[in-house]
């Protein structure tokens, strides 16, 4: 029996290898609600990749978010 968690090593000839995660890992990892990472993807807000029926989104999307959400810290003034 295969284990579904082993990561495969298929690639396409000439393509970058990307890490692609279920809606369900993607919300595990980003602390959402499977809910939530649905909603971004029909607003677009992540991209996606649909395999047929299955939708899977690249881990990078994860890392772009973090990057674009990312407020730099306010300076407080010396009194």
């Amino acid at each position: 029996m295969r284990n579904t968690d082993e990561k495969r090593d298929t690639q396409i000839e000439g393509t970058p290898k990307r890490r692609l995660l279920t809606v369900d890992q993607f919300s595990r990892e980003a602390n959402v609600t499977i809910s939530c990472t649905r909603r971004w993807l029909l607003e677009r807000k992540i991209s996606a990749v649909k395999l047929g029926r299955l939708v899977r989104i690249p881990a990078d999307e994860l890392d772009r978010l973090v990057r674009e959400g990312l407020r730099p810290r306010r300076e407080v003034p010396e009194e």
